[in-house]
């Protein structure tokens, strides 16, 4: 409940009083007789001679006893005379005091009687004790309080005279047991007034205020003020915000025709500590917090979680207070939950509603949108972030600070996008993108930088493959492809540094040249003859072939769908032989056997005394009978085998059993030529 003070000046009636106050010992017998006397106004004809004979008192003990205890009263004020007390004088001249009467009615007798005087305040709004002394009770000024209202209170003379004995030690009567007699009390003329603290709470359901009054009569106050009064008495600030940031310049006046509403006083509602406030501008405003679209009847919004928010609506609006008459305006906050729908929309207003051209206003929009944690919305406050700003790079390396937001693994894309629209050169996109360590998809990019001039395209294809994702798929979306194969195979490509193209180059260059060292055309256009080739030759191909599979492989992916990898994977099995061929040990078995097959049979041939190619030198051997029939058509099929092998792209398989007798074939005619056999 809402709660504040107001300052209320309550009446006081002032009665000075003067008293007496002595010892008391129980009144004798006789006087006790005499009070009765002088108390009965039968006896007030008599004289006191008289009223002796009527008792059957002896006038010598009036004068003894009678006539002194009359003489000490007339001492202690008990009695006044007006005149003399002899035996001949009326009983009616000695009047009872006040003192007196109180004496023989309490049936004590005074000692010595001393006087005291003082001042009774009269407070007929305390709640109980409604007399005290009247120097305890602080008095104020009458400004602002209105007498006339309390001009019919009377004081109770009994209870003040109650308070006086009750209380007589704050009056100066120390003794505890010291009677009080004589007490004659003087209203003063004016009424005094004092000021207390009234706690006023706001109920949050109706509306209504109620008063908290645990040190004043509930009932008094009741009869005495009404609404309007009391409620005049607010604090001007209660009707505003407690934060300097905000104000309330504007209130309706009627409540907004809500549910469930909750009222509020405008300076308890405190939004320091919300994730979101929204003002509308008009009614409220603000130096700290957004001002939004609002719809509806609010002026403020608050949000606190994705599924918890509340709208304000500033109201000025006639109310009471709970049982006081009248009623008075009042200004008031009106407060209504909303549901996730309502803040979504909220949210979304208030994000988009933040121009971000800027890391510190773009921060403050994901801020917002982090509330019901938005993805896309996050995504398009981004989006719109990176086209707006002026230091695009500063404003890529500022968002790697939301690594851990949802949206972050598409922060590319937005990019992509958004350096696109600012830039229209390859090399600056490539700069910012390397700077900011941030590869893109470069489907926009491809694109943006594909061109029908094939170097143009190659050109920015190289600039930018290094800051795509996938710089394969990216060459596609290039439509490169095919000019990077048809490139590879003319051997005209020129360099370039990007992983693909750097291989396209490197394949386009190593191919041109074994393409003369094997004098190949076509893979079905060639002549070499690899039993002729010599050792420095060998290490002359090893620079060419070295890294010509590992570009091959790099590039794969990418041309073998081409019209042209069919040519280019025929080469790539041939030079993997060549390879192998060059690096003795780690060659193909098959085409190895031949060559070398083949120069060893050549060379014993020739020690054996022939001469002329090796298809001839067979033929002569076996003329001369130095071969027989079977081992010279095993010799010439081999010799058919070792020309694959010497002079083709590609060697057909052979089967095991088949090699070996080749071979067995070629040791039978060494061991004839280590015998020394020629034949003529």
């Amino acid at each position: 409940m809402s709660k504040f003070t107001v300052k209320v000046k309550l009446p006081a009636i002032l009665c000075d009083f003067k008293a007496s106050y002595s010892h008391v010992d129980k009144l004798s017998g006789v006087q006790y007789m005499i009070l009765t006397i002088v108390s009965t106004d039968s006896f007030k004809k008599l004289t006191w001679g008289e009223m002796m004979d009527r008792l059957g008192i002896p006038e010598i003990i009036y004068n003894e006893m009678y006539k002194p205890a009359i003489g000490r009263m007339i001492l202690l004020k008990m009695v006044e005379p007006t005149g003399r007390i002899d035996l001949d004088d009326y009983v009616g001249e000695t009047v009872l005091t006040k003192m007196g009467r109180q004496a023989y009615e309490k049936g004590v007798m005074a000692q010595d009687v001393d006087d005291f005087s003082g001042t009774v305040a009269n407070t007929p709004a305390a709640p109980s004790n409604k007399y005290v002394k009247g120097s305890t009770l602080k008095v104020c000024d009458k400004t602002g309080f209105i007498e006339d209202r309390f001009s019919d209170l009377e004081p109770d003379e009994l209870k003040i005279e109650n308070h006086i004995i009750k209380e007589k030690s704050q009056y100066g009567v120390d003794e505890a047991d010291a009677d009080v007699f004589d007490i004659r009390i003087e209203r003063q003329k004016d009424l005094a007034c004092y000021q207390r603290d009234l706690r006023v709470g706001l109920d949050e359901v109706t509306g209504q205020f109620t008063i908290e009054s645990d040190n004043l009569d509930d009932n008094f106050l009741k009869s005495r003020f009404n609404s309007p009064e009391l409620l005049s008495e607010i604090p001007e600030q209660i009707s505003q915000s407690s934060s300097a940031e905000i104000r309330y310049v504007a209130w309706a006046d009627k409540v907004p025709d809500w549910e469930n509403v909750r009222f509020f006083l405008p300076f308890d509602v405190k939004f320091d500590k919300s994730k979101l406030v929204l003002v509308n501008g008009k009614n409220c405003r603000s130096s700290k917090y957004l001002c939004s679209e609002i719809t509806g009847d609010s002026d403020i919004v608050v949000i606190e979680t994705s599924n918890l928010g509340y709208e304000y609506a500033l109201v000025e609006i006639p109310t009471v207070i709970e049982g006081f008459e009248g009623e008075s305006k009042c200004k008031l906050m009106v407060r209504r939950s909303i549901d996730e729908k309502r803040i979504a929309e909220y949210i979304e207003t208030a994000a988009r509603s933040i121009d971000p051209v800027d890391t510190e206003s773009l921060a403050k929009a994901l801020g917002i949108c982090d509330i019901i944690a938005d993805k896309r919305l996050s995504k398009e406050i981004v989006g719109n972030c990176l086209r707006k700003t002026s230091n695009f790079q500063g404003t890529l390396i500022e968002l790697q600070q939301y690594k851990k937001a949802k949206w972050y693994s598409e922060l590319p894309d937005m990019v992509e996008e958004a350096i696109l629209e600012k830039e229209s050169d390859a090399k600056q996109v490539a700069t910012v993108l390397n700077q900011a360590n941030l590869q893109i998809a470069g489907t926009l990019a491809a694109s943006r930088f594909k061109s029908e001039d094939p170097s143009i395209a190659l050109s920015h294809a190289d600039i930018l493959a290094p800051v795509v994702r996938n710089d394969v798929t990216f060459l596609r979306d290039m439509g490169l492809e095919q000019t990077i194969a048809d490139m590879i195979l003319d051997g005209d490509a020129p360099p370039y540094s990007s992983k693909h193209l750097a291989s396209m180059s490197n394949l386009s260059r190593n191919l041109h040249e074994l393409k003369k060292v094997f004098h190949i055309e076509s893979p079905s256009k060639y002549t070499f003859d690899l039993s002729e080739m010599k050792s420095e030759e060998k290490e002359r191909l090893k620079s060419y072939l070295s890294t010509y599979g590992k570009d091959m492989d790099t590039i794969r992916t990418l041309i073998q769908g081409t019209g042209s990898y069919s040519e280019l994977k025929a080469y790539e099995s041939f030079f993997k032989e060549m390879v192998q061929f060059i690096n003795p040990g780690n060659g193909s078995d098959l085409r190895t056997y031949g060559i070398e097959e083949g120069i060893r049979l050549s060379e014993t041939l020739e020690k054996l005394g022939l001469s002329g190619t090796l298809d001839e030198m067979i033929s002569d051997a076996h003329d001369k009978h130095i071969i027989s029939d079977n081992d010279h058509a095993i010799l010439t099929e081999f010799r058919l085998f070792r020309n694959e092998c010497a002079h083709q792209m590609v060697v057909g398989e052979v089967k095991k059993n088949k090699l070996k007798q080749w071979k067995q074939a070629i040791d039978n005619l060494s061991r004839r030529e280590n015998k020394g056999e020629k034949k003529e």
